[in-house]
């Protein structure tokens, strides 16, 4: 069986078919039919025959020779490279002739890239969906719906047209499983996506939503959104009509449109005055002075429109004889309205103390069973959807326990009604008032189910959010435990095979040495210990750095004091083919902050200029910016460079441009860690190219 809002498709596609008709009563069709075709035969110039065939559509009132002239059309605009002729053609034949979807989707893909273009695939993918997902097993549906969740969740970045056409998709499948609160999530989505369609691609997604989304509100009683829905929709269709009418088009006719638009508004009128309701009905009777289709609408004893006007203007006893027409019948498929109607016909039935009131009572007490029945089976099917999209199958088994629970209560629920039912045969009046009463608990207990499903399902997805932030996070402390281990064994066995080697020369009897020798491998022991005290001490102030257990101790400093000092001590370490460079100022300043972590800093920055540079200058010097209370450190050198593209990542820890340089990759950003601490930054100056420049920004008072 269809659910409501599937029969609502088959709605839409005749709207847009009936968009196409003019006025029974302003033409004689056939007549300008014909005359248009013998003006057709004459082979007029390419924009008349599409002109005339256009005006030739509008007016076919018959299926099967609509078809025939669309075809017209599109061999007319495909001989002469009109795509935007082309691709109209293709979305009126897709509304007809289902079975050619596949073969239009694969031609558009052949044509230039255009919104236009996008647009129309967008559609066809909509309509195909709709059509094929209605043959599928129930196992098939659940799974494939599953699955496009799944896709429009993860698969994102992509252009408006595509999001617009899963979105639509995803809901002409959940409409088979469930109209609730996740088809009112994603019917939101597609709103936001619908409002942000470019102007030159907007000729028929937008006329799909606001076919569907205001049907969906006013079912659901959300009558602010169904009214924000219509009042666009309306804007939509107003432009739309301007549109064709400039392109000549004087036969295509809106008024289906307008009137289901109007006829909808009359039943969501809480938001409406009295002169806006009037002034409506006032527009549906003009329009069924001109449309035969309005006009037996309106004039029928089961008139929805008549029904929806007396009740919204108050004038419930006037709707009397239209309600009993239709409650004859019994055949609307739209619960909603079929409520209404029983509601009213209850109130009209005490006021007038009408015999078949019991009658209407039971049926309205059946009808409220089933959309009870039917909203408990929605919810748990949406239920299971939505855990099984998140992964859950360990719910599986609860669900269907719940599952079993609400039916219990279902079941319990229709007894005491038939034991309700029985009570009204004796107590009329009475039960009627109290059944009307327990009808709006119901409605109150529906909604708080609702809420807690809602919460239930935030919750579980916050869970999945946690679970998910926490894995990556103990991935990423693996793999920097792994990549630290790896970095500290092979920088701290360096040094130390260097020392235990050279001691073992120099200490060994049997090895007899140079002075120069022994001085020099002396030397290298030195310089391998320093190696080594240089990478403990770098760990040490990293873990204390980032665990914040380290503070600055701030203290006057003079900044010619403060680079003579961390210059003096680095001189030793510069090639010989290398000059140091820094001149003091004239001017000097003084600022405020610790002094031994900024002659860190720049020792790092100079002890990095004098292992990359071979020959040239490292240079040491800085400059104030008294108006933003900052001085900013520069060492340049004429070493190797750094690729501008490593500015950022240069800074993070174990980087090394050379993984067979020796050092750790720990000095640079040891010295970020530090400008953190001063409340300043490091920084790459990728605007100098003859080797590199970093720069130390600090404010002048810590």
């Amino acid at each position: 069986m269809l659910s409501t809002m599937n029969k609502t498709k088959f709605i839409i596609i005749l709207l847009l078919c009936l968009s196409c008709c003019t006025s029974a009563y302003a033409y004689d069709r056939n007549a300008l039919t014909a005359n248009m075709l013998e003006q057709l035969r004459r082979k007029p110039p390419y924009p008349e025959q599409v002109k005339l065939l256009h005006n030739i559509i509008d007016l076919c009132q018959n299926t099967r020779k609509s078809h025939s002239y669309n075809a017209m059309l599109f061999n007319i605009a495909k001989a002469h490279h009109d795509v935007p002729v082309q691709l109209e053609a293709i979305r009126s034949h897709s509304l007809i002739l289902t079975d050619s979807l596949p073969m239009f989707i694969n031609y558009i893909k052949t044509l230039p890239a255009s919104n236009d273009r996008n647009e129309t695939a967008a559609f066809l993918q909509y309509m195909y969906a709709s059509k094929t997902f209605g043959l599928k097993s129930n196992k098939e549906a659940s799974n494939y719906l599953v699955h496009l969740i799944k896709l429009y969740k993860t698969e994102k970045g992509n252009d408006i047209y595509s999001q617009a056409g899963k979105l639509l998709v995803l809901l002409s499948a959940l409409s088979y499983v469930s109209t609730n609160d996740l088809f009112n999530d994603y019917l939101g989505k597609l709103s936001k996506v619908i409002d942000r369609l470019p102007a030159d691609g907007r000729n028929c997604l937008p006329n799909t939503y606001y076919s569907l989304a205001p049907s969906f509100y006013s079912r659901h009683n959300m009558e602010k959104e169904s009214l924000t829905a219509d009042l666009k929709f309306l804007k939509f269709v107003d432009g739309l009509e301007n549109k064709y009418r400039k392109e000549g088009r004087i036969y295509r006719n809106f008024d289906i449109f307008r009137f289901t638009i109007y006829r909808r508004m009359l039943t969501d009128t809480t938001y409406l005055s009295q002169a806006e309701i009037k002034n409506l009905f006032k527009k549906i009777t003009q329009l069924s002075k001109t449309n035969i289709e309005v006009h037996n609408e309106l004039v029928s004893p089961r008139s929805i429109t008549m029904i929806n006007y007396y009740i919204s203007t108050r004038q419930i006893l006037k709707a009397k004889p239209y309600i009993d027409h239709l409650l004859t019948k019994n055949d609307s498929s739209d619960v909603p309205f079929l409520r209404r109607c029983l509601e009213n016909r209850i109130k009209i039935g005490i006021m007038i103390h009408d015999k078949d009131l019991l009658k209407y009572t039971l049926q309205y007490i059946n009808v409220l069973e089933s959309d009870i029945s039917n909203n408990v089976n929605e919810k748990a099917q949406e239920l299971q959807i939505i855990y099984d999209v998140n992964g859950l199958t360990q719910q599986v088994n609860e669900l269907e326990l719940d599952k079993k629970q609400e039916e219990v209560d279902s079941s319990n629920r229709n007894t005491i009604i038939s034991i309700a039912a029985l009570v009204i045969v004796l107590i009329l009046l009475f039960f009627t008032w109290k059944q009307l009463l327990r009808s709006k608990r119901l409605a109150v207990s529906l909604k708080q189910s609702q809420h807690d499903l809602i919460e239930e399902k935030s919750v579980i997805m916050d869970t999945m959010d946690k679970l998910e932030k926490a894995r990556n996070d103990a991935v990423m402390a693996d793999k920097m435990k792994t990549l630290f281990i790896q970095n500290m064994d092979h920088e701290i066995r360096t040094p130390l095979n260097a020392i235990v080697g050279f001691t073992q020369v120099i200490t060994d009897p049997d090895i007899e040495l140079e002075n120069n020798e022994k001085a020099e491998y002396a030397q290298l022991i030195l310089k391998n210990n320093d190696l080594l005290l240089k990478l403990v001490s770098d760990v040490f102030d990293i873990a204390q750095m980032e665990s914040g257990s380290i503070h600055a101790n701030t203290e006057d400093c003079s900044l010619n004091d403060i680079c003579k000092k961390a210059f003096s001590g680095m001189v030793t370490h510069a090639h010989k083919d290398v000059a140091m460079v820094f001149a003091e100022h004239n001017q000097d300043f003084t600022i405020k902050t610790d002094r031994l972590l900024v002659l860190q800093l720049l020792g790092n920055f100079l002890s990095n200029a004098c292992k990359f540079t071979h020959h040239g200058k490292i240079e040491l010097d800085y400059s104030v910016d008294e108006s933003a209370k900052t001085v900013t450190f520069s060492v340049t050198d004429t070493g190797i460079g750094i690729p501008a593209e490593k500015a950022e990542t240069v800074f993070d820890r174990f980087e090394k441009l050379n993984a067979f340089e020796q050092g750790t990759g720990l000095g640079l950003h040891v010295c970020k860690l530090i400008a953190k601490t001063l409340h300043g930054e490091v920084s790459l100056d990728t605007s100098y190219t003859s080797g590199s420049r970093f720069l130390f920004t600090s404010p002048l008072s810590t």
